[in-house]
């Protein structure tokens, strides 16, 4: 069985009197490695996080350079949406075989990249 470990490694410089860390790790007992390409639509986009062949626990999201509109991480019904920067990589928490909705702005033309982990 694959384990995964995640570090994100981070300062905030120009901080007076010095800069701060910012370390973060994920460690995962068991993983999955899968990766999609997503061509993000106009409105709503519903996406399943993968249950199989082991449970997918972490989504990493990356925009393509040439991304556009505003997106939303969202869920159904009347959730409005919590707005993201459409510009940075995303780290998000999920849970294998649950949905979620990624609202824009407007259709992208190329491909975000999301890795399961």
């Amino acid at each position: 069985m694959a384990t995964a470990r995640l570090i994100l490694q981070g300062h905030v410089d120009d901080f007076l009197p010095e800069s701060i860390p910012l370390p973060v790790t994920w460690a995962l007992t068991s993983a999955v490695y899968i990766v999609q390409q997503n061509t993000i639509g106009n409105g709503d986009n519903t996406y399943t996080v993968p249950s199989s062949p082991t449970p997918a626990r972490l989504l990493i999201m990356i925009p393509p350079a040439t991304v556009t509109y505003t997106k939303k991480w969202k869920g159904a019904g009347g959730d409005t949406g919590v707005s993201f920067d459409q510009y940075l990589a995303m780290i998000k928490p999920v849970v294998a075989g649950s949905t979620f909705i990624i609202n824009s702005g407007g259709a992208e033309t190329s491909p975000h990249t999301f890795i399961y982990l």
